[in-house]
């Protein structure tokens, strides 16, 4: 069972990256709770993983969350916990869970918290009691210190050998081999993503040599409006 809520879309995308490769070593099945915003986004991944996967509504409060996550443990019966970022839950709804199944092994996807939260809540603590893995993929933890963890680079959606080819990559794009191409992603909270347009990309513009091809890459979920931009000749 693995547990990606926290929103955003760092959290899911994350977790659908360690699911590809437990896959290949635990058979079963493998489900997925998150309550990210871009569910349209990260559906297609999900089907192609073959795996089951259930949406937390975005307004759900503290005791939905709770109720949500217990009725899928009490349905499922997970033989491995695998928590993203946050060890009690976002708002704590794992801490009963985990006091109620000792037994069953728990791994943790280790990332940056804010140092009040680790602190008033004595995270590390509860780390060190209920996680039998803290993995730390390329960024800071506050766990860094336990002897449980084991530093990775960070995790990748995709192997080296399912890139498509520069010829694949700029049909897929739409692009001209003979002329420049600039890629800009966005990704983070709905709002990150549309900081990227308002914001980073008119800087972008202006550095950016005329003539250059530019993509933007951002979930389905985001709507923007290239009115603004017109004068740039290509621009997607």
């Amino acid at each position: 069972l693995y547990y990606a809520c926290g929103g955003g879309l760092g959290h899911v995308t994350r977790t659908l990256a360690f699911i590809r490769v437990l896959q290949r070593h635990i058979p079963g099945e493998h489900r997925l709770l998150y309550n990210s915003p871009f569910a349209q986004t990260v559906q297609p991944e999900i089907e192609r993983l073959g795996i089951t996967a259930a949406l937390l509504p975005a307004l759900a409060t503290r005791h939905d969350a709770q109720e949500f996550v217990a009725d899928h443990v009490t349905r499922f019966s997970p033989e491995l916990w695998v928590v993203d970022t946050f060890p009690r839950g976002l708002g704590g709804e794992l801490v009963p869970l985990f006091a109620r199944s000792p037994a069953i092994p728990k791994v943790l996807i280790s990332r940056t918290l804010p140092t009040a939260y680790v602190s008033q809540f004595d995270v590390a603590a509860f780390v060190r009691q209920h996680y039998q893995l803290v993995i730390v993929p390329g960024e800071a933890s506050p766990f860094s210190s336990l002897p449980t963890v084991c530093e990775t680079g960070p995790f990748l959606i995709r192997d080296i050998g399912e890139l498509p080819s520069q010829e694949q990559a700029e049909k897929l794009l739409g692009l001209e081999a003979s002329q420049k191409a600039t890629l800009l992603i966005g990704c983070g909270t709905t709002q990150e993503c549309h900081d990227v347009v308002t914001q980073v990309l008119p800087s972008m513009l202006s550095r950016l040599e005329r003539g250059t091809q530019l993509r933007l890459a951002l979930p389905v979920e985001v709507e923007i409006d290239l009115k603004a931009f017109a004068y740039w000749d290509d621009i997607v």
